[in-house]
């Protein structure tokens, strides 16, 4: 999702996670060593479960103050998670934050947080579901400094030190990836989401940093690599260059972009959908056109690609039609993706699919997302 800054899907409780996930296949042969094995779980997509993120926008928030478990955030509950595994969205990304898990940098891991993350893995696992870990910071951490919090990027200099270091962030993926090594559920961890205006840091050679340490102490989970530019999918190429930046050991690496179908891209959707077909009369393209920049760059780097958030407002049914022709799209070309988003505490955000009415009531989305993303299912 977009960023704090950015008012949208953020701004009704914060910022956030898992939209679409693709990952683009071909019968190429690798550069490297031969494909890994496809996904263990006979699912072919998925939703981000929202809520773990939450709170992060708040003028007081930094590693010293990082909110109250149930009051400014939340984990997804087990009624959620079997919900959407039991519809055959089995693909789960949990968004959390950096300064939650990891309060104080190059420390152990906070063991509340942590148990709170395992218990949903746990809770996946006995709903048959596969998780994303995905650390919502958008390239940053927010310390306090000077009496104040302040969002730094990772790699900033301020004075003479880089207090949110490279290392210091590998050291973070080193202890999250021990601390759920052989572990089936976690389909991938997902390094960080929508990294963006980083300044003089490459966000290549933290990435890169970041899988090197994953690998000194888990070969078997797939690692995450969200593009720079906030991963937008119609701009991947030119954010982050031709060419894929990762060299992984296992050979295990997806990259992950992100598309939303309002003009701007930004998941606001400010205008209504009779608005946008005026200025569009092709609108029903427009996922289609934009995912396919990204899909071409997997394909001509022969890698993986991993669509990690895509939504639209479920009320409006012209845009569940551009949504219905995307999604058409992405299941003829084999990508797997998942929705942007649920949670316990989205209210009346319009992407929201969390059934309402004690559960009972299905999002207007829901239908579409199992016509074209659950196997073996009639729509």
């Amino acid at each position: 999702m977009a960023s704090d800054q950015r008012l949208s899907r953020r701004e009704f409780g914060m910022v956030a996670v898992v939209g679409t996930t693709a990952f683009c296949s071909w019968s190429a042969p690798r550069k490297q060593s031969q494909s890994p094995a496809p996904p263990r779980w006979n699912i072919r997509g998925g939703v981000s479960l929202a809520g773990a993120e939450f709170g992060a926008t708040k003028p007081s928030f930094s590693n010293q103050n990082p909110g109250t478990y149930g009051r400014d955030y939340i984990y997804p509950d087990q009624p959620t998670i079997r919900y959407f595994a039991q519809h055959g969205l089995g693909i789960l990304r949990i968004p959390f934050r950096w300064e939650r898990l990891q309060p104080r940098l190059g420390q152990p891991l906070d063991p509340d947080e942590l148990n709170r993350i395992r218990e949903v893995v746990e809770w996946a696992a006995d709903a048959g579901a596969a998780v994303v870990l995905d650390t919502h910071n958008y390239g940053r951490y927010t310390l306090q400094l000077g009496g104040k919090p302040k969002s730094v990027v990772i790699g900033e200099r301020i004075g003479r030190t880089a207090p949110v270091s490279s290392a210091l962030f590998a050291d973070y993926w080193r202890r999250i990836a021990q601390a759920f090594a052989h572990d089936p559920t976690i389909l991938g961890f997902g390094l960080m989401n929508e990294p963006h205006d980083m300044g003089h840091s490459s966000w290549q050679a933290i990435s890169q940093q970041a899988v090197e340490a994953i690998r000194t102490v888990n070969r078997e989970t797939s690692v995450i690599v969200a593009g720079d530019g906030w991963s937008n999918a119609r701009r991947f190429p030119e954010s982050n260059g031709p060419r894929a930046w990762i060299n992984d050991p296992a050979d295990r690496v997806l990259y992950e972009a992100h598309s939303y179908f309002d003009s701007d891209g930004t998941g606001r959707y400010a205008r209504s959908y009779a608005e946008e077909l005026r200025e569009d009369p092709d609108l029903v393209q427009r996922g289609v056109k934009r995912i396919g920049v990204f899909c071409d760059w997997c394909r001509q780097n022969n890698v993986r690609g991993f669509l990690g958030e895509f939504g639209i407002p479920g009320q409006s049914a012209g845009w569940r039609r551009v949504m219905d022709h995307t999604l058409e799209w992405l299941h003829a070309t084999d990508l797997l993706a998942c929705y942007w988003a649920a949670g316990q505490w989205w209210h009346d955000y319009p992407l929201s699919v969390q059934p309402t009415d004690e559960m009972r009531r299905p999002a207007p989305q829901l239908a579409i997302l199992r016509r074209w993303l659950v196997p073996q299912v009639e729509s």
